[in-house]
C-alpha cells in the first residue's frame, strides 16, 4: 500500500459534491417523513405541517452528511487507505459510522426532550434509527467508492505516464542497426514488420525482438540502398529477397530466401501499388 501511496504522491481526493449532499439530504428528509406516517411517498407532501417537518429533517440529514464528509476528508489526510487500510477502516467505522450514528441519536433525543415527548424515543430506536444508521453507512460507502475510483484513476494515469516515458526512452536508446548476436559474421536487420498494433524486427540470424519505432521513423535511420518500405506495414532488406512476381492491381509479390520465406504472411510481402515504381528503381540498382 505504501507503493500505491507513492505512485499517487500521497494525494487525497477533493470530493467537491456539495450539491449532491444537498439533494441527498432533501431526499433523506422526505423519505423519513413518508416512512413515519401512514401516507405514501408522494401523498405526504399534501399533509399539513409537511414543509416545517421537512425543513427540520433536512437540517438534521444535512448535518449528518456533513459530519461524514468532514470525518472522511480528515481521515483521508491523516490516515489514508493507501498507507494502512486496516487502521483506516477501523477509524472510519468507529468515527464515520458509530460516532455519527450516536450524534444522530443525540439530535433526535434532544428534539424529543425540547418538545417534552421523550416517550417517542423507544419508537424512534425501533423504527427510525435503523434507517438512519443504514443511511449513514451508505454515505460512508459512497465516499469509500469515490476514494477507490480516485486512486484507480491516479494509478492508471501514473502507470500510463511511466509506460510512455519508458517507451520514449527505449525508442531514444535503440537504433535500427543495434545487434544482439554471438555470431562472428555481421548480423543486420532483415525486416521490420507491423503486426496488429505492435512492431517486430527480424535479424539476418533469424532472431526476433519487439520493436519500438514505427515504420516511417525506422526507415529514416536505415541505408536507403539496402532497405525499402514495400507497404505501410513492412520494411524489407534487399539481400533476403529471392524473387519478385507481378500480380494483379499493378503490384508485386515478394518471395524471400530461406529461412525467411515462411516467417512473414503473404499480405506483408506485397509491394503496394503506390510504391511499385520506386521499388523497381530500388531493386534493380
Amino acid at each position: 500500500m505504501k507503493k500505491t501511496s507513492q505512485l499517487i504522491n500521497g494525494q487525497s481526493p477533493s470530493y467537491r459534491d456539495f450539491p449532491f449532499r444537498l439533494l441527498l439530504s432533501l431526499f433523506a428528509a422526505h423519505f423519513i417523513l413518508s416512512h413515519t406516517t401512514a401516507y405514501g411517498f408522494f401523498e405526504v407532501i399534501l399533509v399539513n405541517g409537511y414543509l416545517f417537518s421537512l425543513i427540520s429533517s433536512f437540517i438534521i440529514a444535512l448535518a449528518l452528511i456533513q459530519m461524514v464528509y468532514w470525518v472522511t476528508t480528515l481521515l483521508d489526510k491523516s490516515f489514508p487507505y493507501t498507507e494502512n487500510w486496516r487502521l483506516r477502516c477501523v477509524l472510519q467505522i468507529f468515527i464515520g459510522i458509530v460516532g455519527v450514528a450516536l450524534l444522530a441519536f443525540m439530535f433526535a433525543y434532544g428534539f424529543f426532550f425540547i418538545n417534552n415527548v421523550t416517550d417517542r424515543t423507544s419508537r424512534y430506536i425501533d423504527h427510525d434509527f435503523p434507517i438512519i444508521v443504514a443511511f449513514i453507512i451508505g454515505i460512508n460507502a459512497y465516499y469509500f467508492i469515490r476514494y477507490a475510483i480516485y486512486v484507480n484513476n491516479k494509478l492508471f494515469n501514473r502507470v500510463r505516464t511511466l509506460a510512455k516515458r519508458d517507451r520514449k526512452q527505449a525508442v531514444k536508446n535503440v537504433t535500427p542497426m543495434e545487434i544482439t548476436s554471438n555470431n562472428e559474421d555481421e548480423v543486420k536487420i532483415a525486416c521490420i514488420v507491423k503486426i496488429e498494433r505492435k512492431y517486430m524486427v527480424m535479424y539476418t540470424n533469424i532472431t526476433e525482438f519487439p520493436w519500438f519505432k514505427p515504420i516511417k521513423s525506422s526507415f529514416e535511420d536505415l541505408p536507403k540502398s539496402d532497405y525499402f518500405v514495400i507497404n505501410p506495414r513492412c520494411i524489407i532488406a534487399k539481400e533476403i529477397i529471392l524473387s519478385v512476381t507481378p500480380i494483379k492491381s499493378k503490384r508485386y509479390a515478394l518471395t524471400l530466401k530461406p529461412p525467411f520465406h515462411n516467417k512473414l504472411n503473404e499480405e506483408d510481402l506485397i509491394v503496394s501499388q503506390s510504391n511499385k515504381i520506386d521499388f523497381e528503381h530500388w531493386y534493380v540498382k
